[in-house]
């Protein structure tokens, strides 16, 4: 008697189920939570205002390092790296940084032309790069935004490198959360871009004057 009435409770359940009518209380609804996006946009800097070099500068998009992509990632108190589970950027990283570079170093009219490396003839100069770090570091108090970023100029006739630089950022969060990160990072990303432009605008030598004719 104990086994068929079992089985007509698990007929009704699988029913009710199928149906959605189980009663209120038994089986509530999920909570499914929106992932939100965030855009990386740093926060404009200055560029330094210098004389033309004469020099086209060809930019390649920068890569990123393995865990850095459109998840936010985290460093815990223990060195664990992990991933905010409901905030996430609304492009590549990388992507983001590398147009933003592009347009600062258009701005320090130091380059007779800047574009992207692959759709200009024989640039004088390029430029690669990697994003090495962007990640919510809770593993210091308060938690802070950091970034780091590896770029390297050189002459596209010459194996030897104009300029190279690591840049680190990091930027106090005014809330530990997605949004929290999202504008800290904008600003430190904007110092960075700022300084990697004048740096290497700076190191930048004025081109060769044609040959007389």
């Amino acid at each position: 008697m104990a086994e068929r009435h079992m089985l007509r409770i698990t007929a009704f359940l699988l029913a009710a189920a199928a149906l959605g009518i189980f009663p209120a209380g038994c089986l509530g609804p999920r909570t499914l939570m929106e992932t939100r996006q965030f855009l990386l946009a740093p926060t404009p800097g200055e560029a330094p205002a210098l004389a033309d070099s004469g020099n086209t500068l060809g930019i390649r998009p920068l890569a990123a390092a393995l865990p850095y992509d459109l998840r936010m990632a985290v460093l815990a108190e223990d060195g664990t790296l992990g991933y905010l589970p409901h905030d996430k950027w609304a492009e590549r990283p990388e992507t983001a940084l590398t147009r933003s570079l592009s347009d600062m170093l258009r701005a320090t009219a130091r380059y007779a032309d800047v574009g992207d490396a692959a759709e200009m003839v024989r640039p004088s100069l390029i430029l690669t790069g990697e994003l090495r770090a962007l990640r919510l570091n809770r593993s210091v108090s308060p938690a802070v935004a950091e970034m780091a970023v590896r770029l390297e100029l050189r002459a596209s006739r010459e194996p030897k490198a104009v300029w190279t630089g690591t840049l680190v950022e990091t930027e106090p969060l005014e809330e530990d959360s997605g949004m929290g990160f999202a504008r800290a990072t904008n600003r430190a990303a904007g110092r960075l871009v700022a300084r990697a432009a004048a740096e290497m605008a700076k190191a930048t030598p004025d081109a060769p004057a044609p040959p007389a004719e």
